[in-house]
């Protein structure tokens, strides 16, 4: 079960040593817990300290999403999960001895007090949505009685997978898995007229941006 603590506990309650995952190897993506709309605030503190030759990345996931401002339609970035943030290390116990020190609330999230990065198959879908700038673009798709259907965009991967829409908010759920343990999370994503015009953009070769204008 993965356990968020507050940094004290988890000091008082970890091992004299901190253990880390026997799973661990290479530059793995580690899960941090910090205060919800601290992230950037985190990271600009974490980077300075990155030993980039040791291929170390900090960085929050961010997801476009639609927003109706003054009559119109605007896209943003958004966390995609707020509260957490990613750092890529080889070498996880230095950073959360790093962690400790800093005056900002933030632990390393562990399963079995142990510190766990997350799953080989959690990190190529990470990987594979939001791309090498870890941000999830807006998917655009379709719906035809109980089938929602993905034409162009990073839910493209999850085909099936899609919990709940919200026309009106233009945006689409999906369970992701994190340390084993799934969060459900609003992905934006337009939908077009229908199926047969979905079918006949994507025959067309309709760029996405051209689809976006026609989607609702």
């Amino acid at each position: 079960m993965m356990e968020e603590q507050s940094r004290d506990a988890a000091v008082s309650d970890a091992p004299p040593q901190e253990a880390v995952s026997p799973e661990a190897s290479g530059c793995d993506w580690y899960v941090i817990r910090v205060r919800s709309g601290h992230e950037d605030e985190m990271i600009s503190v974490l980077r300075p300290m990155m030993r980039t030759e040791l291929g170390e990345e900090v960085f929050t996931m961010k997801k476009e999403k639609d927003v109706h401002y003054r009559g119109e339609h605007r896209i943003v970035c958004k966390a995609a999960f707020p509260g957490y943030i990613f750092f890529v290390t080889p070498d996880a116990a230095g950073m959360n001895e790093i962690l400790k020190k800093l005056p900002l609330f933030g632990f390393l999230l562990k399963t079995n007090r142990q510190i766990t990065p997350i799953l080989p198959e959690e990190k190529e879908f990470l990987t594979v949505i939001g791309g090498k700038d870890h941000i999830v673009d807006i998917s655009i798709g379709f719906k035809e009685g109980d089938e929602i259907g993905v034409v162009v965009g990073p839910l493209s991967a999850v085909k099936g997978r899609i919990l709940k829409l919200d026309r009106h908010k233009r945006i689409a759920q999906i369970e992701v898995s994190l340390l084993g343990e799934p969060h459900p999370v609003w992905f934006g994503f337009r939908v077009l007229r229908s199926r047969s015009e979905a079918e006949e953009l994507v025959r067309k070769g309709r760029r996405r941006d051209e689809m976006a204008a026609l989607s609702r």
